[in-house]
């Protein structure tokens, strides 16, 4: 199933979890991790967001460390095709104040394969 968010619902393997799929690249830089924490703060305990990306994402895991830690596992796969599959799931509720996710839009990371670093 896909909605009008380029995301995509499908069952967890290991239970009745849902996975919330984003096909990253289809999403305007400036919105993605704004969309990915929107995503990320509408998903129920053992759900995942999973992120089929071109690049290795380290500035969004260490900006998800600072914003939701203690609420997240983080699960990366190399795919054959030098792109990246990240799964990122919900293993606790959140707790006490944190950051929007209105406010994390216009992120200033780098993103692609050519970019150095």
């Amino acid at each position: 199933m896909r909605n009008n968010m380029n995301t995509t619902f499908t069952l967890n393997s290991n239970s009745q979890a849902m996975n919330h799929e984003i096909d990253i690249e289809k999403v305007p830089q400036p919105d993605r991790h704004r969309l990915i924490f929107e995503t990320f703060d509408k998903v129920l305990l053992h759900e995942a967001v999973v992120l089929n990306i071109n690049h290795d994402p380290k500035p969004l895991y260490f900006q998800f460390l600072f914003e939701r830690s203690g609420q997240f596992s983080w699960d990366k796969t190399s795919m054959p095709d030098g792109t990246f599959r990240i799964e990122i799931t919900r293993i606790n509720k959140p707790g006490g104040d944190q950051r929007s996710a209105e406010d994390m839009s216009g992120c200033s990371c780098k993103h692609g394969k050519d970019d150095v670093n």
